[in-house]
């Protein structure tokens, strides 16, 4: 086992032993703690421990409480400090438990009658020195079940006694002994009380002593009447039955009634009903059952002998009905003769199912019986179902006989006899499709009905019946009426069929001449009426043409100006009309205009109306028809074309609707709304569509309205389009499109929106660079040009990112660098100028408070700071964690970098305000920040700034300047560069105050400004004047820091000549 395994056993060891020994630890604490003093539940002893002084007594009281009538002993101590012994005290006691005694112990009732009812009494007397508890124990015995003890359990005091009721109603019969047993609370020993007696049955007798029917006829009811008698002193229930008998539907007895209740001393009426239905002889017991005592306790002999009598049938053989009509009823008897002395029954058998299909017979009586030596009579009603011969078999049996006697039904089956008059009929001339009626004469001479049908020979007769069925009473007569519609100018005839159904059928023949044309319209073409309708809309009217002909035929349209011959007048209006209509086009055409139309078809010829003018307009149409090779046409339709046409026409209440939002603190936003009243002043319905775009609505989008028909819409303005809160004006049309017409109706929508809004002069305002720990400020305007007061309120939303050069880099820190709008402290801090503003997207940036403009806590020097109160906002750690945590970058706040003044105000409408943005340069920090101006119940104003603090830094080339040997009346030149490390401008300046002679030194430029990263060249002009060593200083000065030395040397020469003269 390697050594890990080792350890993380001794480590689960120790984590199961460590409860075991807490816990078993406080156990023998409890133990210890335990003064271990005397205690029994029947024994006590007090007191349990005490102080017992020199030469003195104590008494100490035992209490004895036995739970029942028990010995008992117990063994206590008695420990005595200063002894090492201790003293044994033996405590013995006997339980007394009550004692209580019945006033009898033991009761003999004698002989009761089985079911009956009887009480006694007993007292249970307490015969001890304590109250006794008692219950009695249950005894489910057959007997004992039926003893009734009341009550069961009780207390008895000292002295007192109990009178306990004893209900007994025995159901069974025989003797018994029953002892009940009483248990006594806290005794060891039960006290006994016994019954005993013997249960009888009650007695009863008949008035007969035997029941005979004698001889009987087969299935005929006889009956017997006798007496029951109670002559007991207990009710008695009983029950009669015939052993031996059949059951249920077999029974050929019946005992009425067959069981009930007698009361003591009381008497029962018993009828006994039999029907034989077996011929034989009956020797049977009628047997006498008593409930709950016992079965046949008496029985009555039963005798009876049955016997069935002969019958004979008139006629034998056949029942002869001759010639019937179909399902007409006939009827024929049958007489019954029976010649003995009893009664006989006779049953007529259910016809076979194979026969009813021809024919149905019905008796009038399905049984019967026929009286001793005498006859009966039984009618038979026939109904046949098919035509022709019939035997139909009929089935009789006389009950108690196992023949069956069968007697065949005969008959010749008809069905009914009708005429027709006339059978030739002519209707002459008849005009093309006029229908002309006749009418024939149908006939019923028979006792049934008669179902007749008519029809024509011809599949597709020109001539129609009706009715074409007929449903005729017995002798009755009715007319068929036969319609004549015919179709082409010839001779026609044809043939009528009428058909008896069940019978004899008939005919009847038909003929007819046509004359005139088959062309048709079912609608009137006199006058087509379009109505008052819209201009531009083409409005159709449809008509069904039909040619009912056996031969085509050509239709031809024209107008009736066009069609009728023309005279000087005629065509001098024919010319007018032709200048007319290449004005405008024609109002009402008709398509097709030519067509032919074939043998049994229809067209449906379209008029049409579409004018682009409004005003009334009437024109005649006719309908020339061309039959076979015919030239000339004849007219057989004339139609008046008419229609009145108008433009829709709407009555607005008004052309322009105007919106003004003023926005109001703590008025929520609503929607503007204005009725629009529009009124129909056009003849016809109008149906229009309104259509606005967005931020308009209208309440409905389509109407329907009826001639001067008026209705009311809400045009709706939403100001809250505005989400940018910026004042706005909205310009938009409501059109009104009318359906199917071209024509468009307009009301102009114009939405203003007046928010507090402010202008201001500049979005961003850029400080430069500026030197550490200094100031520098820029001033921009802010103006409110619009009609409402603004209160606006300025906040910063911080946005830092440290940029050191190579010096800070080393030992200096800045702002924190975390560049996202987190608005925790640790990184990016959001530093609020007043308190924040309701903008969503700076939910987590700003500071929630619902009164945006209260008293706010003053920050020292820059305006108001506040930090978010959001849950979920980070709280600041304490200054020892943050200074464990950034300990080269020290917090610094946003406000302490910009301020703004005025950081809150009013703005009147009108008015303008300059804003000062201030920004304190931190030791080589560059921030950017955004203040953001938010003006109540308007827009947020965002105002980038950005600036950037840095030390003076500059880098010289050289500080010495060395000409070397000068021509003295001569200028040289010689450059210095100026190099700006840093990120702050600054001036220069060359100070040739300390030069010891003018014109020996000279600078360009003598001044300048030296911007970041830039360099600047200075040009050095020297001039030594004397032919000499000449050194010159001159202070370069560079912003603040103390002035540089620069030492130019040079050596003034000049040119000579050495002579020598010759020696």
């Amino acid at each position: 086992v390697s050594e890990n395994e080792e350890q993380h056993a001794r480590r689960a060891e120790a984590q199961a032993l460590g409860p075991l020994a807490r816990r078993y630890k406080n156990i023998a604490k409890a133990i210890m703690e335990d003064p271990m003093l005397f205690y029994d539940e029947i024994f006590a002893i007090e007191p349990l421990s005490g102080r017992i002084w020199a030469k003195s007594k104590m008494a100490v009281t035992i209490t004895f409480t036995p739970k029942a009538a028990l010995n008992y002993q117990c063994l206590a101590y008695c420990s005595i400090v200063g002894r090492a012994d201790r003293m044994p005290l033996t405590l013995r006691g006997q339980g007394i438990g009550p004692k209580a005694a019945f006033s009898y112990d033991e009761l003999d009732v004698g002989d009761i009658d089985v079911e009956s009812v009887h009480h006694y009494e007993v007292n249970l007397i307490n015969q001890g020195d304590i109250a006794v508890n008692f219950e009695l124990v249950s005894n489910a015995s057959p007997f004992g079940s039926r003893f009734v003890l009341t009550p069961c359990e009780g207390r008895l005091e000292v002295g007192g006694q109990c009178t306990i009721t004893v209900e007994f109603s025995p159901d069974l019969l025989g003797e018994f002994h029953e002892t009940f047993y009483w248990d006594l609370v806290g005794s060891t020993s039960s006290i006994p009380l016994t019954f005993k007696g013997h249960s009888v049955s009650p007695t009863f007798h008949f008035d007969f002593d035997r029941i005979s029917f004698g001889v009987v006829s087969y299935g005929f009811l006889n009956s017997k009447t006798l007496t029951l008698t109670n002559t007991s002193e207990v009710t008695m229930r009983f029950a009669l039955r015939i052993p031996g008998d059949g059951r249920f539907a077999q029974k050929e007895f019946d005992v009425i009634p067959s069981r009930g209740t007698l009361l003591p001393n009381c008497s029962q009426k018993v009828q006994i009903d039999f029907i034989s239905v077996n011929v034989k002889t009956y020797d049977l017991c009628l047997v006498v059952d008593l409930e709950g005592v016992g079965q046949e306790l008496a029985s009555i002999p039963i005798q009876a002998r049955c016997a069935v009598p002969a019958v004979s049938f008139d006629p034998a053989e056949a029942l002869e009905y001759g010639e019937i009509f179909v399902r007409y009823p006939a009827h024929q008897t049958l007489v019954l003769n029976n010649a003995s002395a009893l009664p006989a029954k006779f049953q007529i058998l259910p016809q076979e199912e194979t026969s009813r299909s021809l024919a149905e017979f019905e008796p009038d009586q399905a049984t019967g019986s026929v009286p001793p030596a005498s006859s009966h009579v039984v009618t038979f009603r026939l109904t046949s179902h098919k035509l022709g011969p019939l035997q139909i078999p009929i089935n009789i049996r006389v009950l108690g006989h196992n023949i069956v006697q069968q007697i065949t039904l005969t008959a010749n089956s008809i069905g009914p006899i009708v005429s027709a008059d006339p059978v030739v009929l002519d209707w002459g001339n008849a005009r093309c499709l006029e229908p002309v009626s006749r009418c024939v004469t149908i006939t019923n001479s028979s006792v049934i009905d008669a179902s007749v049908k008519a029809f024509m020979k011809a599949k597709n007769s020109l001539w129609s019946i009706a009715p074409k069925s007929l449903q005729l009473r017995p002798y009755e007569s009715a007319q068929i009426e036969l319609t004549l519609t015919i179709d082409e100018a010839m001779k026609m005839s044809d043939l009528v069929h009428i058909v008896v159904d069940e019978g004899k059928d008939c005919n009847v023949t038909v003929k007819a001449k046509g004359i005139g044309t088959p062309v048709t319209c079912k609608e009137s073409l006199k006058v087509i009426d379009f109505g008052t309708q819209y201009t531009t809309q083409t409005i159709s009217r449809e008509y069904l043409i039909e040619n009912r002909g056996q031969k085509p035929r050509k239709l031809v349209w024209l107008p009736e100006s066009v069609a009728e011959p023309k005279s000087a007048k005629a065509s001098k209006d024919s010319r007018d009309s032709k200048d007319n209509s290449a004005e405008r086009p024609p109002v009402f055409t008709v398509t097709p205009q030519t067509l032919v139309l074939d043998a049994k078809s229809g067209y449906r010829f379209q008029f049409q109306a579409v004018s682009s003018e409004p005003g009334q307009v009437s024109e005649a149409f006719v309908c020339q028809e061309f039959a076979g090779n015919d030239r000339k046409g004849t007219t057989v339709f004339r139609a008046e074309l008419l229609g009145n046409f108008v433009a829709p026409l709407l009555q607005l209440s008004a052309q322009t609707l105007s919106y003004r939002f003023m926005w109001e603190k703590g008025t929520p936003i609503q929607p503007m709304g204005q009725p629009l009243h529009i009124q129909n002043t056009s003849p016809l319905d109008v149906k229009f569509f309104l259509k606005v775009h967005p931020p308009f609505h209208v309440s409905a989008e389509s109407l329907l309205l009826r001639p001067q028909e008026a209705a009311e819409v809400r045009v709706e303005f939403d100001p809250a389009f505005k989400v940018d809160r910026m004042c706005g004006v909205a310009k938009q049309k409501l059109v009104v499109h009318y359906q199917d017409h071209p024509q468009k109706d307009h009301v102009s929508l114009v939405g203003e929106v007046v928010f507090p809004n402010l202008q201001i002069s500049d979005e961003k305002v850029d400080f430069g660079s500026v030197l550490n720990e200094t100031t520098k400020q820029i001033s921009i305007t802010m103006e409110n040009p619009h009609p409402l007061p603004v209160n606006y309120q300025w906040m910063f939303v911080e946005e830092c990112e440290p940029e050191h050069d190579e010096d800070a880099s080393r030992g200096e820190s800045g702002l924190m660098g975390s560049t996202d709008r987190t608005g925790s402290l640790g990184g990016t801090g959001i530093i609020a100028a007043g308190p924040a503003a309701s903008s969503p997207a700076r939910a987590t940036a700003l500071y929630q408070s619902e009164d945006r403009f209260e008293d706010l806590d003053r920050t020292a020097g820059s305006g108001f700071q506040l930090r978010p109160r959001s849950a979920s906002a980070p709280a600041p750690a304490p200054p020892s964690t943050l200074a464990a945590v950034r300990k080269d970058r020290p917090q610094v706040d946003i406000n302490q970098i910009f301020d703004i003044l005025p950081i809150m105000g009013t703005l009147e409408p009108g008015a303008s305000q300059t804003v000062t943005f201030t920004y304190f340069g931190l030791s080589s920090q560059k921030c950017e920040a955004v203040a953001v101006c938010s003006a109540e119940g308007g827009p947020e104003y965002e105002v980038a700034l950005k600036g950037q603090a840095s030390k003076l830094e500059f880098k010289l080339d050289k500080s010495a300047l060395e000409f070397g040997e000068v021509p003295f009346n001569e200028v040289l030149e010689r450059e210095i560069w100026i190099t700006n490390t840093g990120r702050v401008a600054y001036y220069f300046s060359f100070n040739l105050s300390g030069v010891s002679r003018p014109f020996v030194l000279d600078a360009s430029p003598v001044t300048g400004l030296v911007n970041p990263d830039e360099k600047q060249r200075i040009v050095v002009r020297f001039r030594a004047g004397i032919p000499d060593e000449v050194t010159e200083a001159a202070l370069l000065e560079v912003a603040h820091f103390e002035p540089t030395r620069i030492v130019v040397h040079g050596r003034g020469i000049f040119p000579g000549l050495l002579f020598s003269s010759p020696s």
